[in-house]
């Protein structure tokens, strides 16, 4: 739902159209395959082969299997940053040639492939070391596309996170009604250094420990300082019970132990039990920071 992801989509459309090689580029777990078979899909090899090989665990006689499979339809090289520069060449005579040999005592097979490959990292700087070969690097890039991190459209992330809920609700065989406030606001807030695919583990996880008809921001199990909304926390340091006339590092401490403390009580509806779960500390150790620190609910 996103404005760069919609934009995206409109970029997908038309390369569909083509038979031109495809760079997806994009941190890990963005979805890069997702797209790159949705843009598959949308081509007009749509009902042909989409064979998808992984370079991080290279392997030669199954990489010619999947060659001969892929004939007519797409082969999808996925993270080729990994593949062995060996390889490389490999990969550029095939998309020259059109043309495959599976060994030399092998008939030559003519190709009508279409080649997808993906990375993780910025392939420019591996061929400029010499790590990538230079000439596939400019083949594979005759169409690229950058998927922006979750944390870069961050509105897609209740879409996202309520397509998750009933993915897994169906298999874990429980009904949820959707996410509490203050568990949506740390899914808005949360920085996703594993994008969509660290969202989709943290939905699923949730729905297996989940109890309630909601699910809670303790069933989440993330947290990230980011998470902290600063207008809430800086309302908490300010709170007249917190003496902000001691300069000294303890006191500065334990301003921070009582707003922090205070918020996820908060978030886990002053539950002590589901608050010393986030925090990782014992429920006996949570009632004594919040006697020592004077942490009451403010309602």
């Amino acid at each position: 739902s996103s404005s760069s992801m919609n934009g995206l989509w409109e970029e997908v459309k038309k390369i569909s159209l083509t038979n031109s090689p495809v760079l997806f580029i994009g941190e890990n777990g963005v979805g890069k395959s997702t797209l790159a078979y949705q843009l598959f899909k949308n081509s007009s090899r749509c009902g042909k082969s989409f064979i998808t090989v992984n370079c991080t665990f290279f392997d030669e006689s199954h990489f010619a299997e999947c060659v001969l499979q892929a004939n007519d339809g797409v082969l999808f090289l996925n993270e080729i940053d990994q593949l062995p520069s060996e390889f490389q060449q490999k990969i550029l005579h095939l998309m020259n040639c059109k043309t495959f040999q599976k060994d030399s005592h092998s008939e030559i097979v003519p190709l009508n492939i279409r080649i997808f490959a993906s990375s993780s990292k910025i392939l420019e700087h591996l061929a400029l070391y010499k790590k990538f070969n230079e000439d596939l690097l400019f083949l594979l890039s005759t169409c690229t596309v950058s998927v922006p991190p979750l944390r870069e459209r961050i509105e897609d992330v209740e879409v996202l996170s309520n397509f998750f809920l009933g993915k897994f609700q169906r298999e874990v065989k429980k009904k949820f009604d959707g996410f509490t406030e203050s568990a949506k606001k740390i899914l808005r807030s949360y920085r996703w250094h594993g994008n969509v695919r660290e969202l989709e583990n943290v939905i699923c996880r949730a729905c297996i420990i989940g109890t309630d008809s909601l699910i809670q921001s303790s069933d989440l199990s993330i947290f990230d300082v980011n998470v902290v909304d600063s207008k809430c926390f800086a309302d908490n340091i300010a709170d007249d019970t917190v003496d902000l006339s001691d300069k000294t590092l303890k006191s500065a401490i334990d301003n921070f132990k009582y707003a922090y403390v205070k918020k996820i009580l908060q978030e886990c509806s002053w539950n002590q039990t589901k608050a010393a779960k986030i925090l990782d500390i014992q429920r006996t150790y949570i009632s004594k920071l919040i006697k020592e620190l004077r942490i009451r609910d403010n309602k």
